[in-house]
């Protein structure tokens, strides 16, 4: 029953982040995805209390990606169209101005050449008469055009704000995702997009991997708002302590790392350290009561030709090495 207690942990977080995306998009299939995503937690449920059914969650949480990929189909299908029928009405709507320009133009010529060739006075009457007439056709075309016109731009605005919606909504989507909701730091997910990014633009840098000591006596003697408290000082600390540029992030619990951009290990070791003595001067108050902490680390250089799985391994190697001791910076 334990790997299905770690097993539910995670479909319970496959599922948070598929109802985020639902609420962020929306799609012709949106209530049915939350009916399935209610089905599947309603098994766990059954299977939490003994009532063992593997297949039929495997069965249902298959239903739901085939669903959600139904769903992101006619999204995108649904996008196709609309770009079509706007490109569409943008060309007929052009095609009918350009159409209407070339026939006042040849109405006008016309009238030149009427008004080049009167030889008497009944000649240029009837030439003023047309050009008058012309005239006034001019201006309710000059009218249309204006009208024309402002169906096009209302279409490109219509479609400007449909695009800006569209990105606000990525927008808040990815920063749900890779945004640590205590602390407002990037999470493990957005780590690894800044680390990919940092990797083509960076020179040399280092990572730094803290953890803070004997945490877990802290919640226990204090309690766990009082955890949540320290771990947002934390991070603000940390925060105030490296430059524009760095990245810092909460991975785990109490374990943050942070990505010092253009460093060398011995600029990056004299930050560490600097971060190390702030923290362990540092008093978090909760409750009229004064907490102590200090942090351990691990500190290596950004190898390029490593992933980010294996840069953070070898980094939590130190790490390792620093919790036995504690209180230190463990260096390559």
């Amino acid at each position: 029953m334990s790997n299905f207690k770690e097993c539910r942990l995670i479909i319970e977080l496959i599922l948070k982040h598929i109802e985020l995306f639902n609420q962020n998009f929306v799609f012709d299939c949106k209530n049915i995805v939350l009916d399935e995503i209610k089905t599947i937690r309603q098994l766990l449920e059954q299977q939490s209390e003994g009532e063992e059914d593997p297949e039929k969650i495997k069965s249902k949480i298959s239903e739901l990606f085939d669903k959600i990929n139904i769903s992101l189909f006619k999204f995108k299908e649904k996008e196709q169209g609309q770009n079509k029928k706007f490109a569409e009405n943008l060309k007929d709507n052009s095609d009918k101005i350009i159409e209407s320009i070339s026939t006042v133009n040849n109405e006008m010529e016309n009238i030149l050449s009427k008004v080049d060739s009167a030889e008497n006075y009944d000649d240029i009457v009837v030439a003023k008469e047309l050009l008058s007439s012309q005239v006034r056709n001019f201006i309710q075309f000059t009218l249309k055009i204006k009208e024309d016109i402002a169906g096009i731009q209302k279409e490109i605005n219509d479609q400007i704000q449909s695009i800006l919606s569209y990105e606000a909504a990525v927008f808040n989507l990815k920063k749900q995702i890779y945004t640590d909701e205590m602390t407002s730091l990037l999470n493990k997910r957005g780590l690894e997009e800044s680390y990919n990014l940092m990797l083509r633009s960076s020179r040399d840098s280092c990572i730094l991997f803290l953890d803070i000591d004997h945490f877990k006596i802290v919640n226990d003697t204090y309690g766990h708002l009082a955890g949540d408290l320290i771990l947002k000082k934390f991070a603000n600390i940390l925060l105030t302590s490296i430059r524009d540029g760095d990245i810092v992030s909460r991975v785990y619990g109490d374990e943050f790392v942070i990505i010092l951009r253009n460093s060398n290990l011995q600029f990056a070791k004299v930050i560490s350290e600097r971060i190390k003595k702030r923290i362990s001067k540092a008093v978090f108050f909760y409750n009229d009561k004064s907490i102590k902490i200090t942090v351990s680390g691990g500190l290596c250089k950004v190898n390029k030709w490593l992933s980010f799985k294996e840069v953070l391994e070898k980094v939590d190697a130190l790490l390792y090495k620093a919790k036995q001791i504690k209180n230190i910076i463990c260096v390559e």
